[in-house]
């Protein structure tokens, strides 16, 4: 049985959205805000999994990502992906930002999803 291991890293970057969401509904910011990220990062690590890129910490992840995709123009995210991804560094845990980051990393699933989409179209 062959697992599509970069299916798979999408499919938990999607659940976890869906715990952000429920955290969100049960006024928990702080839990919200850590299972978005964990989406964001995850997702990154499932396009760097494609490339075969060794994905061991979350900064490296980050990192890796910023260079290998937004760096090179591959996808774009205003100001790089680590600004987008850490922005949990920079903020208190409040229903606002909860909610923002969620939008952010719905934003950053669907557009790796869909790069990756494209990316077995022309395989």
């Amino acid at each position: 049985v062959i697992v599509d291991l970069v299916a798979t890293l999408f499919l938990e970057s999607q659940e976890k959205i869906e715990n952000a969401e429920e955290a969100i509904q049960q006024g928990k910011w702080a839990a919200s805000i850590y299972y978005s990220y964990q989406s964001m990062v995850n997702s990154a690590k499932a396009l760097l999994t494609a490339e075969k890129q060794k994905v061991n910490t979350h900064a490296s992840i980050i990192k890796d990502f910023d260079e290998l995709y937004v760096a090179a123009g591959k996808i774009a995210f205003e100001g790089g992906f680590e600004k987008i991804a850490l922005q949990l560094n920079q903020n208190e845990p409040s229903e606002a930002f909860a909610k923002s980051y969620l939008e952010d990393a719905k934003t950053v699933l669907e557009r790796l999803e869909a790069y990756r989409k494209l990316e077995l179209e022309h395989a």
